[in-house]
């Protein structure tokens, strides 16, 4: 009988990061570009110098000239609606699976150490 070889550690591959452009692993090129070479019109290196950098060699503005003009850009953005309603919902999808678990969550910049060996000096005092 023949032994099923060991196929080794299952293979990682990062994407894109969210929301942006898939990754080109095929070695085909990518829309205007060649995988030998960035896109047409990015420059070589890759980009440079976003609107947040400060300004760009030959530029006289400002540092505040150019963080204001990129401030101005964002005018008419789609603001963002910040809330836990999503979350709600898909824990609501899945039956709640946080009320089942008995955690107590200790976060913070400091003191965490002694408030969670506080905390379990309690609980051991109590039975727990």
């Amino acid at each position: 009988m023949a032994e099923a070889s060991d196929p080794g550690p299952p293979k990682v591959s990062i994407g894109a990061p969210p929301g942006g452009p898939p990754e080109h692993n095929s070695g085909t090129p990518s829309p205007g570009g060649s995988p030998e070479g960035p896109p047409q019109g990015a420059p070589e290196g890759g980009p440079q110098g976003g609107p947040l950098e400060g300004p760009q060699e030959g530029d006289n503005r400002s540092d505040h000239e150019v963080y204001m003009e990129a401030l101005k850009g964002l005018e008419g953005a789609p603001k963002m609606k910040l809330g836990l309603e999503d979350v709600k919902k898909v824990a609501a999808a899945l039956g709640n699976p946080q009320d089942k678990y008995k955690v107590i969550h200790v976060a913070g910049t400091n003191g965490k150490g002694s408030v969670c060996l506080k905390v379990a000096s309690c609980l051991m005092a109590k039975g727990n």
